[in-house]
């Protein structure tokens, strides 16, 4: 976050024909479900989690991914203060969802997925809702997809501790953790 006390004013340093896509975008997909952050756990969420999760993996490789539910149930346990995940629901049904982890005032992550296509919902629940919050209370890691719809990336250097071409968010590796790489927890969890 460089300062911005709001969305809007975040919006304000983008060109006028994105700020106009990017407002559309929100709107049209808040009309559709709603959207819930949700800091913490809760009962189910590590499925919900895995299955979103799931069903990305298998959209773009035919396989559910390399990352068990037992990762998730494990994150939820071990991590509750740390995940930060954005749930959208279609009445009661729990329709698409992505998970953050936070630490400290940043937030990394961003997997997501959903059990129905809807336009624009997968950048308000796994990007616009992050920036929301980062906002608010953090400062982003994110992944460099996403940072360069919307941010201005910056491309570590080959000295930083990062992995070359990696981008940089507020001089910190946008990969988890930064350039620390992940805590022993996430990384036992995830079998590595």
């Amino acid at each position: 976050n460089h300062g911005f006390r709001t969305f809007e004013e975040f919006l304000s340093t983008l060109p006028s024909k994105r700020r106009n896509s990017i407002r559309r975008e929100r709107r049209d997909a808040s009309s559709q479900v709603e959207v819930r952050v949700v800091d913490g756990t809760f009962p189910g969420l590590a499925g919900y989690l895995a299955d979103f999760y799931g069903s990305t993996a298998e959209r773009y490789t035919g396989e559910r991914g390399y990352v068990t539910p037992a990762f998730f149930e494990i994150l939820c346990a071990r991590w509750a203060h740390r995940v930060h995940s954005v749930l959208a629901l279609d009445g009661t049904r729990v329709i698409a969802g992505t998970f953050n982890v936070q630490k400290g005032r940043r937030l990394y992550g961003r997997w997501w997925g959903c059990r129905e296509e809807r336009p624009f919902l997968h950048f308000e629940v796994a990007l616009y809702r992050a920036i929301d919050a980062c906002i608010e209370n953090a400062d982003c890691g994110a992944s460099e997809r996403c940072i360069s719809r919307v941010c201005e990336p910056q491309f570590c250097a080959a000295d930083s501790g990062c992995l070359a071409g990696r981008v940089c968010v507020g001089g910190q590796c946008a990969a988890a953790g930064g350039p620390q790489g992940c805590d022993s927890d996430l990384q036992c969890a995830a079998g590595e």
